[in-house]
């Protein structure tokens, strides 16, 4: 993850270390792959930039799935030394993602900014956006994971969770924000924690069930919005650059 400003140069030091203690490379793979399936079937040639890309978990996923042009923008330098070292084949660049954008000439097949967004001040997303429709090769494709404003059980925690978290998103803001930044075509869809065995099956009459109760209690404060939310604690977005902008 990244932030646009030098307001917590301690960041990995400070939390990011201590967050996930019990971290898996292989549940974090299987996470992605759930989220973001198109990554199986993608070119393994193709151009891949990971905006805030941490300690480079998904890199490292990736590469582990033989992609051959890897690169990767991370602003904190703790975060940006571990990636360093746990992805070796990947171009790992460390500073403000805005600078680095700004300068680039490279286009990129896919750009990954995942549970980074939040992170970004609200005065400049569009910008931002902008910057990576930028640097998107004409049918490029940009994924974004973020907390869901719309999922009540959980957004006032995933709002703050994070000291550096600056703002949460509906799926209404986020198209807002993407039409704004000259995106028009895109998708939105949950994100769910992978499981297996029983407790998949647990999990998900558990799921399906809270899902149905909470759409009717929604229904009746904010009715045919209820129908067509997003109902999980993130939710991803998939942007496409349009080759006709090209």
């Amino acid at each position: 993850m990244t932030m646009a400003k030098e307001n917590n140069p301690d960041y990995y030091e400070s939390y990011f270390q201590y967050l996930n203690p019990h971290f898996s490379l292989e549940w974090y793979k299987a996470h992605m792959v759930n989220d973001f399936p198109e990554i199986l079937t993608a070119d393994k040639n193709a151009k891949v930039l990971d905006l805030g890309c941490g300690t480079g978990q998904l890199l490292k996923v990736l590469e582990d799935m033989e992609y051959k042009n890897l690169s990767g923008i991370e602003y904190d330098k703790g975060q940006y030394e571990e990636a360093k070292k746990l992805v070796s084949s990947a171009t790992i660049m460390q500073g403000d993602i805005f600078q680095h954008l700004e300068k680039m000439t490279e286009k990129f097949d896919m750009v990954f900014m995942v549970d980074v967004i939040e992170h970004i001040e609200k005065n400049e997303i569009v910008t931002l956006l902008r910057l990576i429709k930028k640097v998107l090769a004409p049918g490029g494709k940009l994924f974004m994971r973020t907390p869901n404003a719309d999922f009540p059980l959980t957004a006032p925690r995933f709002r703050y969770i994070d000291i550096t978290h600056t703002t949460i998103f509906t799926q209404e803001s986020m198209a807002t924000l993407l039409r704004l930044s000259g995106i028009k075509e895109f998708t939105f869809r949950p994100s769910y924690i992978p499981r297996s065995g029983a407790k998949k099956i647990l999990f998900e009459i558990i799921r399906k069930l809270g899902d149905f109760f909470l759409r009717l209690y929604l229904y009746v404060y904010i009715h045919e919005a209820a129908k067509r939310i997003i109902l999980s604690p993130n939710f991803n977005i998939i942007a496409v650059n349009d080759e006709s902008d090209q």
